[in-house]
């Protein structure tokens, strides 16, 4: 009973930063923003996750849309510098990545996957979630799979580009 509450209590706040307050640490993507802020996405890796990569080279596929509306992407997952160096050369892909070793940021938003426990390899990897945020830092969309606490799945399932572009484009 206790459980459900807690879990009831947690899934309506939902994922990470609400909309309307600003994201832990602004000044880490000050220089990667663009006129009307900027799309950072949490993916759980660039090295091992094939839905991760997928979702990366889509959404950089698209980058001129996202740079065009004024909100560049920005991927950040727990991978190493080296390895998200290694994928977007393989790749060709331009987008900033931050390489958040040790999870600090990814702790920060409250994303953190406590599914995995420290020592497990995957320790430290987010729940995959996009947030839209203006030049101030502050959110104007969040965008996850909504059923993440309770589908050991829900990872696979990513916001499709076009719903993360109009979200770039059109909220505040």
């Amino acid at each position: 009973m206790v459980i459900a509450l807690l879990l009831s209590l947690f899934m309506q706040q939902g994922l990470g930063p609400d909309i309307g307050t600003k994201v832990p640490e602004p000044a880490q993507f000050e220089d990667a923003m663009g006129d009307r802020g900027a799309t950072i996405v949490f993916v759980r890796s660039v090295d091992w996750c094939p839905f991760c990569k997928r979702q990366v080279k889509e959404l950089a596929d698209a980058s001129e849309a996202f740079d065009a509306a004024g909100r560049p992407l920005i991927f950040i997952s727990y991978d190493d510098a080296a390895k998200q160096e290694s994928f977007a050369e393989r790749l060709k892909i331009e987008e900033t990545f931050i390489a958040d070793e040790g999870s600090a940021l990814i702790k920060a938003f409250g994303i953190l996957n406590t599914s995995h426990q420290p020592g497990s390899r995957v320790y430290g990897i987010p729940h995959p979630a996009v947030f839209v945020v203006d030049r101030d830092g502050v959110v104007k969309a969040r965008l996850y799979e909504e059923d993440f606490a309770t589908n050991s799945k829900s990872y696979r399932n990513r916001p499709a580009v076009d719903t993360i572009l109009e979200a770039a484009k059109t909220k505040g």
